[in-house]
């Protein structure tokens, strides 16, 4: 607190308040706060160690949530010459007569620690052993995954239990025409528990259909049971139709030069085929003529021309190509191009500046406004006080097609009240006759009271936004900016680099330095400076932001600055935020503390089927460029999840089929070397 004296009435200054952060925060650190355990089998441990010196005797007391599933060793003792040695929690799993697997949650209790009472909690997964289906034949895999006219692929069979004679298992499938099955396996005493191979072959069809086949194994001779497990048999067909667009996305400036994309057939089409491009708005963009596909030139890609029209309204556009297919088997649509055209007469009222700083009883300030584009007719723009009570706005400006680009003056006089308070107030502007837009840019304007109490011999503060070499009107304050095209950037770690675009605002009289900065080089690094004189000022350039590929396994948030030279009044520039996603999602600590994979795989989804969320596995044996796409059945990809170096590593992915329709739809993990497909369904 302050206390004040000699200053008329006022007795007390401000109060300053002190957050001091403790750095010795008591905590009970536990080493793992998951345990696996099987029922019947040998106990697991974790350990604990206190965070920091408890200054005395601290007791920790592990209790289980459920003894009948697991028991937990007794309490351990810390005092000020063990407090960071590790001790360690015995966990034992209680081989119990039910068939259920077990969750148990151990707690610790904390007494001796201050004001701390509970540790963390561990939990305990028990796996029971205990299987209620005695009698079962067990298969390695119930999904097997095939390439038409591709290599055969293979599960083994085995017996739970000594069948206590002969047994036959006889595979059978439910398509031949797409996959068939080896011969009948036969079981005894002696072999029951070792694994046999069943062996599957697609078979190369006419079709261009994907197929899924069920693998049935009847039972013979093993009690009851006469039904084995299914395997479900996908089967990738290698003659896919699709018609493959360059890209999915074009942008296009109106009046300006046309765009171009380029199309290619999937698969030969043993005859002629016609892609029919057509505008969803020909009044925004037309598309050029149809393109024709034969045995001879399926493979050879075939440009489409789209060309922005100018047309009088001040709107952006967006519009989708679709492209019409004749004579490609069951194919008759082929992807859709979504064209965004940027109008070039965007309808826009233009303040000279967005704040304004006055004193109360002193001179007015002012601003101008002007039109972007000719309005074709007559247009109000009325200025309106958010507080009268301490400033008042100049009345309405009248544009026509004859004055829109002229700047008019909005005059704003500051009020002399009787407090002794700063004043932010907003001056809005109602605009009319201007089509759709009905209000301009808001001006703060900032009023500095003059009835302020200071001590005597502390001179005001000086006004710091007119440099004292700059000569201004006492009425006009003008405050220049650097504008960016975007203050948001998302991009992927190890991907592409994005860009924005900067520009200043007025002519600076001189030449002006723009320097980007990243408050983070480990995660993003940014382009140079940039230089802007009066010759070029309006001109956008371009600022390049590059993802780093860093070793942690989070999103990073990375802000750009800009230092401003030689720009009177503007230090610094406008902040960009890039946000960095990291694609890469290890599943857990304990598998990775397993070593490198040995194996590349790619597993099913789960859930499987889903709405409208599930997860992708894979893994990868080594470090390698890895790509995991999402595609429908047409063969048109609809997501890519993963693109870039990846470790070697189990991974966990994410996918939102949120904005997709339900159906079946495959998913591909394509490496330098190898190449894997699986199926999924979406059910909404």
């Amino acid at each position: 607190t302050h206390a004040v004296s000699g200053y008329g009435p006022l007795t007390q200054g401000p109060e300053v308040r002190v957050l001091v952060d403790d750095d010795d925060t008591r905590a009970v650190e536990a080493s793992v706060r998951t345990l696996s355990l099987e029922e019947g089998g040998g106990p697991g441990s974790y350990t604990l160690a206190l965070r920091t010196d408890p200054g005395g005797a601290v007791i920790v007391t592990p209790s289980s949530s459920n003894e009948a599933a697991a028991t937990v060793s007794g309490a351990r003792s810390f005092d000020s010459s063990n407090w960071q040695t590790p001790q360690t929690v015995t966990v034992t799993p209680v081989d119990d007569a039910d068939a259920d697997d077990e969750t148990v949650t151990i707690t610790h209790a904390v007494s001796g620690y201050g004001p701390l009472t509970q540790g963390p909690e561990v939990r305990v997964l028990v796996d029971d052993d205990d299987t209620r289906a005695m009698s079962a034949v067990e298969a390695s895999t119930r999904t097997l995954s095939l390439e038409e006219g591709g290599a055969s692929g293979s599960y083994t069979l085995a017996l739970r239990t000594n069948p206590g004679g002969a047994v036959t298992v006889t595979p059978s499938s439910s398509n031949e025409a797409a996959a068939t099955a080896s011969g009948a396996l036969s079981f005894d005493s002696s072999n029951w528990q070792t694994p046999q191979a069943v062996t599957v072959m697609p078979v190369d069809d006419a079709d261009a259909d994907d197929e899924t086949v069920t693998i049935t194994h009847a039972v013979a001779g093993y009690g009851a049971l006469t039904q084995g497990p299914e395997v479900r048999v996908l089967v990738d067909d290698d003659d896919t139709r699709a018609v493959e667009a360059s890209t999915r996305t074009l942008s296009l400036e109106e009046g300006g030069a046309s765009g171009s994309y380029t199309f290619a057939l999937s698969t030969d089409p043993g005859g002629a085929v016609t892609v029919t491009p057509s505008s969803s708005n020909e009044a925004a963009a037309t598309a050029s003529g149809a393109l024709s596909f034969d045995s001879s030139n399926w493979q050879t890609p075939q440009a489409v021309t789209v060309m922005p029209v100018d047309d009088a309204d001040a709107d952006d556009e967006t519009v989708t190509i679709t492209h019409a297919v004749a004579g490609y088997g069951a194919l008759t649509q082929g992807p859709e191009v979504r064209v965004l055209v940027d109008d070039d007469d965007t309808r826009a009222v233009e303040a000279s500046t967005r704040t304004l700083s006055l004193e109360e009883g002193g001179a007015s300030g002012s601003y101008t406004f002007a039109l972007s584009t000719d309005p074709g007719g007559a247009v109000t723009v009325t200025p309106s006080s958010s507080n009268e009570a301490a400033a008042t706005v100049s009345g309405a400006l009248s544009f026509d097609r004859s004055n829109w680009g002229m700047p008019q003056t909005v005059t704003v006089m500051p009020v002399d009240d009787a407090d002794a308070d700063d004043e932010t107030l907003m001056i809005t502007h109602a605009v009319a006759g201007y089509g759709a837009l009905t209000q301009g840019p808001e001006v703060r304007v900032l009023v500095d009271d003059d009835d302020t109490r200071a001590p005597p011999d502390v001179q005001p503060p000086r006004d710091t936004k007119t440099p004292p070499d700059v000569e201004t009107t006492p009425d006009v304050q003008a405050t220049p900016d650097v504008q960016a095209s975007t203050y948001t950037l998302r991009l992927e770690e190890g991907g592409e680099p994005g860009i924005y675009m900067l520009a200043l605002r007025t002519d600076p009289g001189g030449a002006v330095t723009v320097t980007p900065s990243s408050s983070n080089e480990e995660s993003a690094t940014v382009s140079g400076a940039l230089a802007f004189d009066p010759s070029n000022w309006g001109t956008p350039q371009t600022v390049t932001v590059t993802p780093v590929d860093d070793a942690n396994l989070e999103d990073d948030t990375v802000t750009i600055t800009h230092a401003v030279a030689g720009y009177p009044g503007v230090p610094v520039g406008p902040v960009v935020t890039v946000t960095v996603t990291d694609a890469t999602i290890i599943i857990s600590a304990e598998e990775e503390e397993q070593g490198i994979p040995t194996a590349f795989a790619l597993e099913q989804n789960y859930p499987n089927p889903f709405n409208p969320s599930t997860t992708i596995a894979f893994t990868l044996n080594k470090t390698q460029r890895a790509t995991l796409s999402v595609y429908d059945l047409l063969g048109q990809k609809v997501q890519t999840l993963v693109d870039g170096m990846r470790p070697a590593a189990r991974y966990r992915i994410p996918f939102d089929a949120s904005e997709l329709a339900s159906g079946t739809y495959l998913y591909v993990l394509r490496t330098e070397e190898e190449i894997a497909v699986r199926t999924m369904l979406l059910v909404k």
